[in-house]
C-alpha cells in the first residue's frame, strides 16, 4: 500500500465517524461515539507494523454490555478493526457495516 492510500483510508474513516455523530477528542483516542451499546472511543491510524492500509482502534466504555452483542474483549472493551489485505473502498465499506451494527 502506498502512503497516499493509507492517508486516504485515515481521512475517509475519520469522515465516517464524523458522519455518524462522532465527537472529536484531544487525547490519543480521537473520537467519542454514542452507540446503542454505550460510549465507543475510536482512533484511526496507519497499521503500525506497516502492513495494509490501516486500523481503527476502538474501545467500548461498558465492555461487559458490548461483549454480549459484538466480538469485543469482554474485559477491556477493545473492538479493533485491522485492514491488512483490503482496498480503501473495501475497508471503508466494512467499517461502515460494523459501525451501523452498533448505532441506535
Amino acid at each position: 500500500m502506498s502512503i497516499f492510500e493509507r492517508q486516504d483510508f485515515i481521512d475517509q474513516a475519520n469522515s465516517v465517524i464524523r458522519n455518524f455523530g462522532g465527537i472529536p477528542r484531544e487525547d490519543p483516542y480521537h473520537w467519542r461515539l454514542k452507540t446503542r451499546l454505550g460510549l465507543l472511543i475510536l482512533h484511526v491510524d496507519c497499521n503500525l507494523n506497516g502492513f495494509g492500509i490501516g486500523v481503527v482502534y476502538t474501545q467500548f466504555e461498558n465492555a461487559k454490555r458490548a461483549s454480549c452483542e459484538v466480538d469485543c474483549d469482554r474485559l477491556n472493551g477493545d473492538w479493533n478493526h485491522y485492514y491488512t489485505d483490503w482496498t480503501v473502498k473495501e475497508a471503508i465499506d466494512d467499517f461502515i457495516f460494523w459501525i451501523r451494527r452498533v448505532m441506535p
